[in-house]
């Protein structure tokens, strides 16, 4: 299981932890991209929720 802290979309500033249970291929999936990227899982998973925001307020 994967635990991020998922960066916070909220007014109020807050993080909320999020438990994922990926499969094994998407969490190999997952680091493959950190490493990538640079980054890490919080940081995809939050720039994916940021993309589908706006893709809903279009």
């Amino acid at each position: 299981m994967v635990k991020a802290v998922v960066a916070d979309t909220m007014v109020d500033g807050k993080r909320a932890t999020l438990s994922l249970p990926p499969t094994v291929s998407d969490k190999k999936m997952l680091k493959m991209m950190t490493t990538e990227r640079e980054t890490t899982i919080a940081a995809i998973i939050h720039e994916w929720i940021q993309e589908h925001l706006e893709k809903e307020g279009e």
